[in-house]
């Protein structure tokens, strides 16, 4: 959400890197989803295949079990970072994916963006 409460549309293209090109700097959550989606399309390409396949039977599925079923999956490597997939890109992938593909409009629920903070121990 903006903050007039408008939701972002995501500018429509095929090149996943081009998608957040207006978004927080280099150090963001966001841009590292974008890096990770620019670096592994197929998993991009394999969650919404996953949540297109549900939705059409009817059934409910959350993002946190697409990405199990994808971590799980031999066939599925990623590149770049320690883990395969961060549990920090599944409520950014629900909102990409729900803004681009048309027939998942809605079909994943979602809460307010929170952002992250480091918590700081002071010390006496």
């Amino acid at each position: 959400m903006t903050q007039s409460g408008m939701a972002r549309a995501w500018p429509q293209t095929s090149d996943i890197g081009e998608l957040f090109d207006n978004l927080p700097p280099a150090d963001s959550p966001e841009q590292r989803f974008r890096d990770f989606c620019a670096e592994n399309p197929e998993i991009v390409q394999e969650a919404r295949r996953i949540a297109v396949e549900k939705r059409r039977a009817r059934q409910h599925i959350g993002m946190k079990a697409i990405f199990e079923i994808i971590r799980w999956d031999p066939a599925f490597s990623t590149t770049g970072k320690k883990y395969k997939l961060n549990n920090d890109y599944t409520s950014l992938m629900a909102r990409y994916l729900m803004d681009t593909t048309p027939e998942l409009k809605g079909y994943f629920e979602l809460r307010e963006l929170q952002p992250k903070t480091k918590k700081v121990e002071v010390r006496k």
